[in-house]
């Protein structure tokens, strides 16, 4: 989960035009959980989509520099 956040408010800050506006919101029903998450940056053009969620292989990633986060809770 806590990556999966990062990666949204990384892009949304990232991708943000104007002022930045996020909204989250974390449902959780018996034992489900659901993330809601909307930003006001431009979006995924159409094409991109389907590859969004494509998995990568870690020895393909190159990492250029390391950063510290607070921790998330």
């Amino acid at each position: 989960m806590r990556q999966i956040l990062e990666n949204l408010v990384g892009n949304a800050l990232r991708y943000a035009i104007t002022e930045l506006k996020l909204s989250l919101k974390i449902l959780q029903e018996n034992e489900n959980e659901a993330l809601y998450f909307a930003d006001n940056g431009n979006g995924v053009s159409l094409e991109k989509i389907p590859h969004l969620f494509k998995q990568v292989d870690p020895s393909s990633v190159h990492k250029t520099e390391t950063k510290k986060h607070a921790p998330c809770s």
